[in-house]
């Protein structure tokens, strides 16, 4: 029997979570066989970061997993033409800034520094204290 998600073509959000660290800076790799489809998005946590893995338009996109407007989780939003939308009151970013949209959102979101490499994604997260 199919899952809802396979019911409806959604897909589930994936928690992923394959960690490449040095002494300076950690870092999150994942392989582009477990990335996040276009127009869509993948939660983990790393180093004391919830982030969100969005990809749009051909594009990944890293950014924490918070809203600035209530500091809700941005997983499960709509991933759209270079946008994140909240899942939970519609504020809208843009994924290569982190800009918020408009009201209800008037301060950004945090981006991280993400490429393609080695046949997968690299997304370089900041030390955070006590990390």
């Amino acid at each position: 029997m199919p899952s809802s998600a396979a019911a409806t073509g959604k897909r589930s959000p994936t928690r992923i979570t394959i960690i490449v660290r040095n002494a300076d800076h950690p870092f999150l790799w994942l392989p582009l066989s477990a990335a996040p489809t276009d127009e869509s998005s993948s939660a983990f946590s790393h180093a004391g970061w919830e982030v969100l893995l969005c990809r749009s338009g051909g594009k990944f996109f890293a950014v924490e997993n918070r809203c600035s407007h209530r500091a809700q989780k941005l997983e499960g939003g709509r991933v759209r033409r270079g946008y994140i939308f909240c899942p939970h009151h519609g504020a809208r970013f843009t994924l290569a800034s982190g800009a918020a949209g408009g009201p209800p959102a008037n301060a950004a979101i945090k981006t991280f520094v993400c490429r393609e490499e080695a046949g997968g994604v690299v997304i370089e997260l900041p030390l955070r204290s006590g990390n």
